[in-house]
């Protein structure tokens, strides 16, 4: 009995250096997530809030998106995607850095991801989960309008060894929420649920944010458009059938 419980206390002792007691919450700084190879392939978040930096597992991270990250969705049909319209308030972490708001980005520069990879990976976005809408786009700053990159599930992204980029990460509503980002390498795959607490920053929404499980479903006003439309097709196909008789 004894050897039984210095076993399951050293196994407690183990899970408990792998993984910190509390989510690291990042409400500003940089990051970014990639790619890594240390004995497995994973997709993981590079920390630069911290000398040196640090990659940590995706779940132990939340950002969090206060009111500095507060935008207004510019008078322009280009950024309808978003599923915002023009004027309404949103909530950002964009493409250059802003004080007060986390800067996330990605990047293929993880050391030894070179033995897994020939050329470069592909990420996809599995999907959204929480209220509203959620939208990853590149603007170059210029006169040219939004270059989607995340916006259904399904919507891949190839990307070069030793790329480092930053877009623009939208959310249409307050609340917590889990992106589900894949990669793929060849024959290496690696799936990570980034977290954060957007709009409500206090200790209570963090929390909820950290503790919050994928379920594969979205709260998004995109899946009802789509539910809705699918519904009218079914009526509408009914009704036809029913004059046919």
């Amino acid at each position: 009995m004894r050897t039984i419980l210095r076993v399951l206390l050293v196994l407690l002792a183990c899970t408990l250096a792998i993984r910190p007691a509390y989510a690291v919450t990042l409400g500003e700084g940089h990051a970014d997530f990639g790619p890594t190879l240390e004995g497995s392939f994973a997709l993981q978040l590079r920390d630069d809030t911290v000398t040196p930096p640090q990659w940590r597992n995706a779940e132990d991270v939340v950002f969090a998106l206060g009111q500095a990250s507060e935008q207004q969705l510019p008078e322009d049909k280009d950024f309808a995607f978003t599923g915002a319209k023009a004027g309404d308030t949103v909530w950002v972490i964009p493409q250059t850095q802003k004080a007060g708001v986390p800067w996330l980005g990605w990047n293929t520069q993880a050391p030894n991801i070179q033995e897994a990879v020939d050329r470069g990976v592909t990420f996809e976005y599995v999907g959204h989960q929480g209220p509203g809408d959620f939208s990853l786009f590149l603007q170059d700053g210029g006169l040219g309008g939004p270059e989607k990159l995340f916006v259904e599930p399904g919507d891949t992204a190839w990307v070069d060894l030793g790329t480092h980029t930053h877009a623009n990460w939208v959310f249409t509503q307050p609340g917590t929420h889990l992106v589900r980002i894949k990669v793929s390498a060849g024959n290496h795959q690696a799936t990570a649920d980034l977290r954060f607490a957007v709009g409500d920053t206090s200790e209570a929404a963090i929390k909820a944010a950290e503790s919050s499980t994928w379920e594969g479903r979205s709260e998004s006003s995109r899946s009802y458009i789509w539910l809705i439309a699918g519904g009218v097709l079914i009526v509408a196909a009914l009704l036809f059938l029913r004059k046919k008789v």
